[in-house]
């Protein structure tokens, strides 16, 4: 079995996947081999010029340093159109830890993203259904530009919890 996995890994890092590795802060991250990048990349990848494609991934995809590249490729060649960060903390996923995060995405592929609809903490399938009235307008330049150089997205909860985080993420670093 462990060699079938490590035959897979190879086989995704030898392919065309371009957005799994990206200079942060001028190196490259240790990444792992996490499967949701892939997929995600690959989504973006079959879909035509225009199309929109819907993954729902692991929630690494919003914070991960390694997932740096997936969120450069969906701001900066998409239209990230929508993304809901979910917790399973009821059972989502019966028999998954209810620790783990995930999201729904929505992708057109093409162009450059410049503000999309997001939410995240959501707790109950519900929250779908609420997601137009809950998401906050975040904007992708505050997220391009934000100091850690990783494209990170953060887990807001509503527009005034995205507003604190760019009036946070203006200030000078402690160290």
């Amino acid at each position: 079995f462990q060699q079938s996995v490590e035959d897979y890994k190879a086989l995704l890092k030898a392919t065309a996947y371009r957005a799994q590795r990206r200079r942060v802060k001028g190196k490259i991250p240790g990444a792992h081999t996490n499967l949701y990048k892939y997929a995600t990349e690959r989504g973006w990848q079959i879909v035509p010029e225009g199309g929109r494609v819907g993954l729902v991934v692991d929630g690494g995809l919003w914070n991960d340093l390694s997932a740096s590249g997936v969120r450069a490729l969906m701001l900066d060649e998409s239209r990230l159109e929508a993304i809901i960060g979910f917790i399973n903390r009821k059972d989502l996923f019966p028999g998954i830890d209810n620790r783990m995060k995930f999201a729904a995405v929505v992708v057109a592929r093409g162009g450059r993203t410049a503000e999309f609809p997001g939410v995240f903490m959501r707790m109950e399938w519900y929250d779908l259904d609420r997601f137009d009235q809950d998401a906050a307008t975040l904007e992708a330049d505050a997220i391009r530009t934000d100091s850690r150089d990783s494209y990170p997205i953060p887990e807001v909860r509503s527009q005034e919890h995205w507003e604190a985080e760019c009036a946070f993420g203006h200030q000078p670093s402690l160290s």
